[in-house]
């Protein structure tokens, strides 16, 4: 039996929070989005504002041929997760004001596609010792279904283990779900967009530019650090380039023990020199896993968030300090060397594919 969803409501703002950058070279700028899909390429984003909720932002904007525009902006910041089903269409997941009442908006072409809908909280079919938290995942399987799913409660044991889950399967034509199981849908994953582009394996292997070579080694990094040890030899790299040379990390690079310890090194962008460092990072309570970092020509310190579209398309989240106080931060969009403009937004960023 489907049953229905509850709708809700937002408000959509006036364009007001684009950046264009004035091209001190108009013509390499056009040359360089020629290089973009017809169609453009589209990404949303979402600012949180801890003291001013008028700062809220979910944003969606458009890189075409004719240069950078935004498709919607509205004033909230409730999205937990959104994904793209295709290049048009983007499907949201939130929960209004953290009400443990999650609704799904489905967007195309940048505007509200039908109903906003809510899950009523009677849906998930709880036990009276069961709470619903605030916290919701956006799946999707192979079939390309929508799953909104949740943890209920987790193992005393080993804390990042679920051990009662729910999750209702949308039909988002219909606005209705028809499913209800206790465990995570077969063959679906979790789509929640933390700086989701193309993946660095995807980005190819290029040679290194002329002029730059980034040589793997061993470093000493003499700090007086009590968690690796005064001195201790970690995996690092030095880059050389035409004008400069710079070795990574150092005792200058914030939180070095926690970094990646670069293992490979692959190039992936000319126009600018652009290089990602890949191999395990160790966390505080010791947990390690793959990460990366990427670095612009021979820079002493790694980029602070960055995420590559396709055709030469990529963004870099630059935060907004007030002394050593983080106040907001937004998305620099280039094409290749070029700077088009700059939109706020945060790590919560997802890219359209072709």
């Amino acid at each position: 039996m489907l049953r229905p969803f509850t709708v809700l409501g937002f408000t959509a703002l006036a364009v007001t929070t684009l950046v264009f950058t004035t091209p001190t070279h108009a013509e390499e700028r056009d040359l360089w989005l020629q290089r973009l899909p017809a169609g453009g390429v589209r990404f949303a984003t979402q600012v949180y504002s801890s003291s001013d909720n008028a700062k809220h932002r979910f944003i969606i904007a458009e890189v075409s041929h004719t240069g950078m525009s935004l498709l919607a902006e509205e004033n909230h910041a409730d999205y937990q997760s959104f994904h793209w089903k295709d290049s048009r269409t983007l499907v949201a997941l939130g929960d209004l004001n953290n009400s443990g009442q999650p609704f799904v908006q489905v967007y195309v072409d940048g505007k509200q596609s039908g109903v906003r809908i809510s899950i009523p909280k009677a849906s998930w079919e709880l036990s009276p010792d069961q709470e619903l938290g605030v916290l919701f995942d956006l799946r999707v399987d192979k079939k390309q279904n929508y799953w909104v799913g949740t943890c209920l409660a987790y193992d005393d044991n080993r804390p990042n283990t679920c051990k009662a889950y729910r999750a209702l399967r949308a039909d988002l034509a219909t606005g209705t779900f028809d499913r209800l199981t206790r465990k995570v849908p077969p063959g679906s994953k979790d789509v929640r967009p933390l700086q989701s582009g193309l993946a660095p394996q995807k980005l190819g292997r290029l040679s290194a530019p002329d002029g730059y070579k980034v040589k793997l080694h061993k470093t000493d990094i003499a700090d007086g650090s009590a968690m690796m040890g005064d001195g201790k030899k970690v995996p690092a790299f030095t880059c050389t380039g035409p004008s400069s040379s710079a070795t990574w990390p150092s005792a200058d690079v914030i939180n070095w023990e926690f970094t990646t310890r670069p293992k490979t090194i692959r190039w992936v962008r000319h126009e600018p020199p652009m290089f990602i460092a890949e191999g395990p990072a160790t966390n505080p309570i010791a947990e390690t896993a793959p990460s990366y970092r990427v670095f612009r020509a021979c820079s002493t310190q790694a980029m602070d968030d960055t995420v590559f579209g396709p055709h030469d398309l990529w963004l870099e989240l630059e935060y907004e300090l007030a002394d050593v106080v983080v106040t907001g931060a937004h998305w620099v969009v280039n094409v290749g060397p070029v700077k088009l403009g700059q939109v706020p937004g945060s790590d919560l960023i997802a890219i359209a594919p072709e």
